[in-house]
C-alpha cells in the first residue's frame, strides 16, 4: 500500500492504481464489473495499464470475460445478443471493438480511435 493510501506500490516499486466500476452491458439489472489497472509500461507495454471485465455467469459468478493492456473501455450504443459493444482504447490509429458472441465478448472489428 502507498503512503496515501490510493494505491500500491510492487516489490520492485512500481506503483499500482486500481479503478472499479459498474457497468450495465445488457437488459438485466445486474452489474458488470470493470477493473481499471494503471502501472507502468514495465508491467503493461505501451498502454501503461490494464483491463479486465467480468460478467456473471447463469450460477451467479463472476468470470473474468477480458482482461489485457488497455487504458480504457468504451461502451458504444451497438449492440450484438443483447450486449453493448466495447471498444477498447490505447495507443494507436485504430481500437479494436469487442462483441458479445452469446456466452462472452470476443474480438469483432477495429475503428478508427476517437
Amino acid at each position: 500500500m502507498s503512503k496515501d493510501k490510493k494505491s500500491f506500490v510492487d516489490e520492485v516499486g512500481h506503483t499500482l492504481t486500481v479503478e472499479v466500476r459498474e457497468l450495465h452491458l445488457n437488459a438485466d439489472r445486474i452489474p458488470e464489473v470493470l477493473v481499471i489497472i494503471g502501472g507502468s509500461t514495465f508491467m503493461f507495454g505501451m498502454t501503461g495499464s490494464g483491463v479486465q471485465l467480468y460478467v456473471k455467469d447463469s450460477r451467479g459468478q463472476y468470470i473474468s470475460n477480458l482482461g489485457f493492456p488497455a487504458a480504457d473501455v468504451k461502451v458504444l450504443p451497438t449492440r450484438k445478443k443483447g450486449y453493448r459493444d466495447l471498444q477498447i482504447l490505447g495507443p494507436g490509429f485504430e481500437c479494436p471493438v469487442w462483441r458479445w458472441n452469446g456466452s462472452m465478448y470476443d474480438f469483432s472489428h477495429a475503428i478508427k480511435c476517437a
